[in-house]
């Protein structure tokens, strides 16, 4: 039987992505980052048989390969104007880049991975009009080379 939180976060999950389940979201973002990269660098990308590493694909730049772990989110933290991406499963990983796809808006960052813990990245105005200090998703719009 499940707890009552249990379900509050099933039934809150299935409104976030009605038909949709975390494996096939998680595709969608895939994708995204796919288009986006194809169609605004023409890189090469490669993506692993098996996804055991913590790695979604691979991208040749031409002089590097970036290896790039995708994130897919449906909206902004409830009560917040930001996003969170938990790190801690991927701190010990090679990967260079976090690609996060915010599927509200269809646009995609590209964050160069440094070891962190936790990335906070905000997609609009917070509620207190408070500029300092934020990070900002569209800094990261570019795919660093």
């Amino acid at each position: 039987m499940m707890s009552n939180r249990k379900t509050f976060n099933t039934i809150l999950k299935k409104m976030d992505n009605p038909g949709l389940n975390t494996k096939r979201v998680g595709l969608l973002g895939e994708y995204a980052v796919h288009k986006h990269i194809i169609e605004n660098y023409g890189f090469g990308i490669y993506t692993p048989v098996v996804d055991d590493s913590g790695i979604d694909m691979v991208v040749d730049t031409g002089t590097h390969l970036k290896r790039v772990q995708v994130k897919t989110r449906n909206k902004a933290r409830r009560g917040t104007t930001s996003i969170e991406i938990n790190c801690k499963k991927y701190m010990e990983s090679n990967i260079d880049v976090f690609a996060i796809y915010y599927r509200p808006s269809d646009i995609v960052a590209y964050y160069p991975y440094n070891g962190e813990e936790m990335l906070v990245l905000a997609v609009s105005t917070a509620k207190n009009n408070q500029e300092s200090k934020r990070n900002w998703f569209y800094k990261y719009m570019e795919f660093p080379l």
